[in-house]
């Protein structure tokens, strides 16, 4: 069954606050949480995208949601100032934000689905 958005969870517009963001790491103030946002354009000593530290090798983004909610996709967007992106991802949830409970998405075959770009 085909599962179409019809609502936003506001990533892009504020309605999840600065305060349900979390990061493994970020490379300076400039690339922290703030600028995670979609569509957030570059400027001055701001890249327009969160960047994990190049130490980071297992960089991760949380976002407390506070409710059982339906995800039905995720966008991700490289810098808007340079060429850096997401080439793959995969996505954990929790009902508790106990790290030790997460649970990775997994395909119809059982394995952990792996969001992929081109």
């Amino acid at each position: 069954m085909l599962i179409h958005c019809q609502d936003k969870l506001g990533v892009e517009d504020g309605n999840i606050t600065d305060d349900q963001l979390q990061a493994s790491s970020d490379l300076s103030n400039g690339t922290g949480l703030l600028q995670w946002r979609l569509n957030q354009e570059a400027v001055t000593g701001m890249p327009g995208a969160w960047v994990a530290l190049i130490s980071d090798t297992q960089p991760w983004i949380q976002v407390n949601l506070y409710r059982h909610t339906h995800i039905a996709g995720v966008i991700v967007q490289g810098r808007t100032d340079a060429e850096q992106w997401v080439t793959s991802y995969k996505v954990k949830t929790s009902l508790d934000a106990d790290p030790v409970l997460y649970d990775f998405v997994k395909d119809k075959d059982g394995a952990e689905e792996v969001g992929t770009l081109i």
